[in-house]
């Protein structure tokens, strides 16, 4: 409920750097953006749909990022939720929620990353358009190349996040 002692600049360059990363980070999802117009039942509202995800982003993480300033002052990480997790007084809940919450982020962004790059791998396996002759059916083995594909894509990608972090 107290307002922490915080600064209305940034002290160092240190601290400058990282306060424009904090607040540049929402706008890191870049990468889906193809898959997300291509698969859209109108892809002509893109442009809004992006506006409109935009502003919410835009406030929901500034506010937070406001709100977890004054919280936490001076003394605050470069996540939030650390700092969440590390002061004791918030009711037992709370601890539960944000850990529970913070490991939904990576199931959620990693397949979506991960679509442009299984898509050309679809591409260059030859399994992105198999069709059968009856009918619209796909043949179970580019269905099994593809489901093999996202596995391994996804695999590479935390495999390659856990062993950047050792």
């Amino acid at each position: 409920i107290d307002r922490m002692p915080t600064d209305l600049w940034p002290k160092d360059f240190k601290s400058f750097c990282l306060s424009i990363g904090l607040l540049s980070a929402c706008w890191g999802g870049h990468a889906v953006f193809p898959n997300l117009k291509s698969d859209m039942r109108h892809p002509t509202k893109f442009f809004d749909c992006l506006k409109t995800t935009y502003k919410i982003t835009t406030v929901t993480d500034i506010g937070s990022s406001v709100v977890g300033y004054f919280m936490f002052g001076s003394l605050v990480d470069d996540e939030i939720t650390r700092n969440v997790l590390l002061t004791e007084g918030y009711p037992s809940f709370v601890y539960v929620l944000i850990s529970s919450l913070m490991s939904l982020i990576p199931i959620a962004k990693t397949p979506l990353n991960a679509r442009p790059i299984i898509s050309v791998l679809d591409t260059l396996m030859g399994v992105d358009g198999i069709e059968l002759k009856n009918g619209n059916n796909r043949s179970k083995t580019a269905e099994l190349v593809q489901l093999f594909n996202r596995i391994f894509v996804n695999v590479a990608f935390v495999t390659i996040a856990i062993i950047s972090v050792s």
